[in-house]
């Protein structure tokens, strides 16, 4: 089977959709927060930021299961689940204490 940049099935365009959802809110509070100041409010950046990692663990679980059941074969779906796992390594880290020096 060949590999195409868009998915296939539903599976696919989910886990496409939501890994670009948390990447468009990273890179928006980025910009916005860290390098303007327009955001100012932390709850409003913990929120977001929440929902942002939440879609992309749901984006692992949901690419996944697309390329199994699915037989998918998208670069999206593929940079979905690299990205997501990236995300979940932060989140690992993060609560291990492995990046405290």
């Amino acid at each position: 089977m060949k590999t195409s940049l868009l998915p296939k099935s539903r599976r696919g365009a989910w886990s496409a959709g939501l890994i670009s959802f948390t990447l468009s809110v990273f890179i928006f509070f980025y910009v916005f927060a860290e390098l303007l100041h327009f955001i100012t409010s932390d709850i409003v950046i913990r929120i977001f930021g929440a929902l942002a990692v939440i879609a992309s663990l749901i984006a692992i679980f949901i690419g996944v299961a697309a390329v199994i059941k699915n037989k998918e074969r998208s670069f999206l779906v593929f940079l979905a689940i690299l990205i997501g796992l990236v995300v979940l390594a932060f989140i690992v880290g993060d609560i291990s204490g492995l990046h405290k020096g």
